[in-house]
Parts: structure tokens; C-alpha cells; sequence
């Protein structure tokens, strides 16, 4: 699939610096398996985390190129335990393999359904894996070696000025749960999905009826789609009577 992908990929960059030389790309191979026992399409199998993440190397480590793949993602229809330990797995296998773009917020049921409860738990993991894959600094004054060697047996680092210092730069979850078994009682037992759920509805009744886009962008947008639909034919009638 890996290589079936990547010739697709070149076969349509050839084709678009054919028509219009020098048009930015980003390769996008987004890899399905086959569900031998169905025929449907499966998106988070791990024949399908195989394909995506030898695809997103070959487009980076390879070509160089800027990758975007599905990121998230789940074969099941509901927001349950099944899609948040598929799609957590999906999200790492690309995210390491160098992926620049990662796609399929809230998507379930292979591509097909959105769930914006899914989508709130989606930015949880997403941001855990952003800060997963950033590199740490080994520097001197991040390691601190020298006061780690004065604190006696027995001490403690929190009166340090290094801790006070960099003590904020741990990720703090917005949805996902870090109480212990006392408190969690106390709140009815309520889940990273009740606490997505809430988040979702909230924002949903914050919307504005006319949308999130103001007047001028929305006509920006039309203008840059009309440019590029021009752009489009032209380079294409030029080529063809080139032909």
C-alpha cells in the first residue's frame, strides 16, 4: 500500500508542476485496508498503522517533502474504549514517523462520522503527543547538574529555584482525569467523556448563528477559490494547445 501511495503521489506532483510549475505540494497518502471479512474499508487496523507510517517516512526521510496523513482515527462508529485505543495508537505511529499534518479530528466509522465529543478528546491526545515528540533540551542549565550534586540524602528539589523555574512547563490536561480514588468518587464518578461531552456542548452553544467567519473573510475566501479555479484553467488550456 506504502508504494502504491508513493507512485500516486509522484504521478500527481508531476502532473500539477506540468500545468503550473512550482505549485507547493504536501503529500497526503492516506492508507485504507481491505476488511476481508466485510469488504469494508478499515482506517486504524494495524496493517493500515503499518502503511501509514512507511508512507509518512518515505515522504520525509525519502523526498523531503511536507506529509499529511490521518493523525486520529477509528473503524468503529462510537466514541468508546475501542476508538480511543485505536486512534492513540494511529496518532503515534505517524506523529513519530514525521508526519507534519495530522487529520481526522472526531472522526469514527472509518472517515465517515464526525463526533464533536471525539474531537474535544482528540485535542487532548493531540496535545499530549505534540508534547511527546518535542524534543528535550540536554543543556547544561536544563539538566542542572550542579545543584542535582548539593541536595543532601533525604532532600527534596522543591524549594529550587531551577524547579520553581520550569515547574510550569509541565502539560496540564484539560478533559482527561488526574484525581485520586476519593475525589473521583465525590464527582459521581464522571469520565474524561462526560468532561468532552460538557466541552463539546458548550461550545456548540457558544457558536455564533452566522458562523465563525466574519463577512470579509468569507469573501476573501471566495476571492483566492475564484483566483485559483481561473489559475487552474488557464494553465490547463495553455497546455493543451501546447499539445
Amino acid at each position: 500500500m506504502a508504494i502504491m501511495a508513493a507512485a500516486e503521489i509522484v504521478g500527481m506532483t508531476v502532473m500539477t508542476h506540468i500545468l503550473s510549475p512550482g505549485t507547493p505540494v504536501i503529500a497526503t497518502p492516506l492508507m485504507f485496508t481491505l476488511d476481508m471479512s466485510t469488504g469494508s474499508a478499515l482506517q486504524s487496523c494495524v496493517e493500515s498503522l503499518q502503511a501509514a507510517n512507511m508512507s509518512i517516512q518515505l515522504m520525509k526521510r525519502g523526498w523531503g517533502v511536507v506529509a499529511h496523513t490521518y493523525g486520529t482515527g477509528s473503524d468503529t462508529p462510537d466514541v468508546d474504549h475501542q476508538s480511543m485505543a485505536e486512534r492513540a495508537m494511529l496518532t503515534r505511529a505517524v506523529a513519530l514517523a514525521g508526519a507534519d499534518i495530522l487529520g481526522g479530528v472526531g472522526q469514527l466509522e472509518c472517515a465517515t462520522v464526525f463526533s464533536p465529543v471525539q474531537a474535544v478528546l482528540d485535542n487532548e491526545v493531540g496535545a499530549m503527543m505534540r508534547r511527546f515528540i518535542r524534543k528535550p533540551s540536554l543543556d547544561k542549565e536544563a539538566l542542572n547538574w550542579e545543584e542535582l550534586m548539593q541536595i543532601r540524602t533525604g532532600g527534596h528539589f522543591l524549594d529550587s529555584a531551577h524547579t520553581i523555574a520550569t515547574c510550569r512547563d509541565q502539560l496540564s490536561t484539560k478533559v482527561f482525569k488526574r484525581m485520586g480514588r476519593d475525589d473521583y468518587e465525590k464527582t459521581g464518578r464522571r469520565t474524561a467523556f462526560d468532561e468532552a461531552r460538557d466541552a463539546a456542548l458548550a461550545a456548540i452553544a457558544a457558536a455564533p448563528e452566522e458562523g465563525m467567519l466574519s463577512a470579509e473573510q468569507e469573501r476573501e475566501i471566495a476571492a483566492l477559490t475564484a483566483h485559483a479555479d481561473e489559475h487552474i484553467v488557464a494553465a490547463y488550456a495553455g497546455n493543451v494547445s501546447v499539445i
